[in-house]
């Protein structure tokens, strides 16, 4: 099974719960794009899109406890690529394919904007 790319586009210190996105080497059959370029981040070998429809909420306590678990793999910290996630923050903000709940809670940060 190949391994995506997930980053945490939320601010984790400030919510119980975050946002996160995949990104694949698929475009997002939404016809949305947003476009990771390859050697843009380190974990992207080919340019790589972010799939807005997969696009979720999750718990940071579940995130950190599949961490500690071996279970997923933390590259670096999304901070790093400032750049990259503040495009990923936009774009995701202003999909039509996000979950609403998605979208609000990077508002609510201030995220996205």
């Amino acid at each position: 099974i190949p391994s995506h790319l997930w980053i945490v586009i939320s601010n984790p210190a400030t919510n119980e719960r975050v946002v996160i996105a995949n990104v694949s080497s698929r475009p997002c059959p939404s016809g949305e794009v947003c476009i990771i370029r390859k050697g843009e981040h380190a974990s992207c070998s080919r340019d790589s899109y972010v799939r807005f429809q997969e696009v979720r909420v999750a718990a940071r306590a579940q995130l950190e406890r599949l961490l500690a678990a071996g279970k997923l793999k933390q590259s670096r910290d999304a901070d790093h690529d400032a750049p990259i996630l503040d495009r990923v923050q936009r774009a995701v903000a202003a999909s039509k394919a996000v979950p609403l709940e998605a979208v609000r809670l990077l508002r609510d940060q201030g995220l996205g904007e």
